[in-house]
């Protein structure tokens, strides 16, 4: 016992002085911390000679430290606690009362506690001091009072709540089930009669399910398993199940109460989750493995100038296909985060038609399809961003070229209806299945892979296009009369009125096809991504450093004085903002073009990398063209 090896070195009088001195400052301060109600009683009187804290504010404010305790606190001798004290004083024994009424305080209201009532010094000689330890429980003992009082009052309760439940006998046999159970299974309580459960389990689980539970009854285990149950419309979904056994005060199992809860969505959730990983490691791999390939033709064909520029243009179409995966990506973070953001102006719908047409061209060709447009002679305006109309038509298009036959017709038609325009996207493909058409916009969900070779997608284009066509106040719905049936997805969005003529300004920026030579400088610690920017922008004839790291990017900035340096953020000694700011502290760095270079694209980054002091933000992987641009502005002006 905890409290008796204190006294192992020898016995402790009985007097009134405090026990635990012995133990030093430390040990004291330790006893006045704990929540426990702790104190030493000693001598054949029964005298207080040490209270800790929470013993005396048990005792609301009354003196008992030096005093007797039939002086202080008569009621705690009351219910046998005497006899027990002197038991132990006499006769070396401890007791442990668990739920020990006490009438404490002037209203006299009954409290419990959990005591253990122990000998300070079991191997003295004479009467032993005692350490009463205890806790109170009163919240507990009138909880478990209420339970067992309101069962009734329990059951309402349990027949309004979401889950399935039932209530067993102390053998497991149900003889309660709440109302939710009957409303899902369509089942009454003679049904349920006996082993009646069994006839809403799935049999390829019932009999492992009775073996679990019967060893649950059997031990008085708690009992968890997850296991289908047929519901009244005839399908099974599935449940993880829960049992827990209700003792009586001495113990004993008097009952069980069980849920069943309805996890079908999670797991459905948690498998789309899985599948949508393993699908974007593969639709990752697609493109990197032409890509990895392509390196290694190149070297091959290295005399054969038109094969190589075949195999670097296939190898920038994969290289595009991975960007769209990332980018897709990133918005639908964006979305779930409230961090979208939708810039609108009046559009004429039939241009952002056209650039998403434009967009898909290379896939549509590759297939050999072909695209017909049937879309109204009078110019009509949404307003809308337009951007982010051109990815919606174009996810589409994309889509209808996936899942449709080489050579085939995709259709494009837009129409009025009252204040609406509706644009129906059809094709010739595979088709949807009835009970997939309502569950197609939701989040990584796929229909069976495209009919021909190529990327199967990441099943978040179709929630991505719900989700901006809401944003746009429209919405988008798809019919199909089955698999080999072809699909037709339909956009409906608010038509704006015609915009005012807008007045030209006269300016325009042109860039030019000539670019005078800059100094440029690349900070990057990933030195293959600085290497082949370096070499991209030699190649442009323009002189190129490199450094490896802020701090070395800082000092070469200061000798070298380029006129524009690409600059990575995420790096080691100096991050690309601190860099930055330090460049635009000094009289040489404030006419300087500093460009962020940086994986992290979303609006929040540009705009740290803006307020850092940066002229522009590209998100990699960086395009030869948006290079070249951000050269010729630094040179021209």
């Amino acid at each position: 016992m905890p409290f008796q090896k204190f006294a192992e070195g020898g016995e402790v009088s009985n007097t009134t002085h405090n026990p635990f001195e012995r133990g030093g400052p430390g040990f004291l301060s330790l006893l006045e911390r704990v929540p426990s109600s702790i104190a030493v009683i000693s001598g054949a009187d029964l005298r207080y000679s040490y209270l800790n804290e929470s013993f005396s504010e048990l005792l609301e404010g009354r003196a008992a430290e030096g005093l007797t305790m039939m002086e202080s606190t008569p009621e705690l001798l009351k219910n046998g606690l005497l006899e027990k004290l002197q038991s132990v004083r006499d006769d070396r024994r401890e007791f442990t009362l668990q739920e020990q009424r006490i009438r404490l305080g002037p209203d006299g209201r009954s409290r419990y506690f959990h005591i253990v009532l122990q000998p300070l010094n079991p191997h003295a000689d004479s009467s032993t001091d005692i350490i009463w330890f205890s806790n109170e429980i009163t919240e507990q003992v009138q909880y478990r009072a209420a339970i067992r009082e309101s069962e009734e009052s329990f059951r309402t309760l349990v027949d309004n709540i979401s889950q399935l439940a039932w209530i067993a006998d102390k053998e497991g046999s149900i003889f309660w089930y709440n109302k939710r159970w009957f409303e899902y299974t369509g089942t009454t309580l003679p049904d349920m009669q006996g082993l009646g459960w069994k006839k809403v389990h799935h049999p390829d689980h019932v009999e492992r399910v009775a073996k679990r539970i019967q060893h649950s009854w059997d031990t008085g285990e708690a009992w968890e398993d997850t296991f289908p149950l047929l519901g009244a419309d005839g399908q099974y979904r599935w449940f993880l199940s829960r049992a827990l056994p209700i003792r009586n005060e001495a113990g004993e199992i008097v009952r069980w109460f069980g849920t069943n809860t309805d996890i079908t969505d999670q797991r459905d959730a948690a498998r789309r989750k899985d599948e949508f990983i393993a699908t974007l490691a593969h639709e990752l791999r697609n493109p990197l493995a032409p890509i990895r390939t392509g390196l290694e033709l190149i070297e091959l064909y290295r005399d054969q100038p038109e094969r190589v520029q075949e195999i670097r243009q296939s190898m920038i179409r994969q290289t595009d296909q991975m960007v769209v995966l990332v980018d897709d990506l990133l918005d639908v973070s964006r979305l779930n985060r409230g961090k979208y953001q939708i810039r609108r102006k009046t559009s004429e719908l039939q241009a952002i038609i056209s650039d998403a047409i434009a967009l898909c061209r290379p896939m549509l060709e590759q297939a050999g399809q072909s695209v017909s447009q049937n879309l109204p002679q009078e110019k009509i305006y949404v307003e809308a961003d337009s951007h982010r109309l051109v990815q919606v038509f174009g996810n589409l298009l994309n889509n209808a070229s996936k899942y449709s036959p080489d050579q085939s017709l995709i259709e494009v038609e837009a129409h009025l209806e009252e204040t609406d325009v509706v644009v129906v996207i059809r094709d010739q493909g595979a088709g949807i299945e009835p009970q997939m058409q309502d569950k197609i916009f939701e989040m990584f969900t796929q229909v069976d892979p495209p009919r021909r070779d190529g990327y199967g997608g990441l099943g978040i284009g179709l929630s991505l296009v719900q989700t901006l066509v809401g944003l746009h106040g429209g919405t988008v719905s798809v019919e199909s009369r089955g698999i080999g049936f072809g699909s037709a997805f339909s956009v409906r969005l608010p038509v704006a009125k015609k915009p005012k003529a807008e007045a030209s300004n006269g300016t325009s920026v042109v860039v030019g096809k000539e670019t005078p030579a800059a100094r440029v400088l690349v900070v990057d610690d990933n030195t293959v991504a600085a290497r082949f920017l370096s070499l991209m922008l030699e190649a442009a004839g323009h002189t190129v450093e490199v450094a490896d790291d802020g701090l070395q990017g800082l000092k070469k900035a200061e000798s070298y004085r380029p006129d524009i340096i690409f600059m990575d953020i995420g790096m080691p000694h100096l991050n690309g903002y601190e860099a930055a700011a330090r460049i635009r502290e000094k009289e040489w760095g404030r006419q300087m073009t500093l460009v962020a270079v940086s994986g992290w694209g979303r609006d929040a980054d540009k705009a740290r990398a803006l307020s850092a002091g940066f002229d522009a933000h590209i998100t990699k992987p960086a395009s030869a063209a948006e290079v070249r641009r951000l050269v010729h502005t630094a040179r021209t002006r």
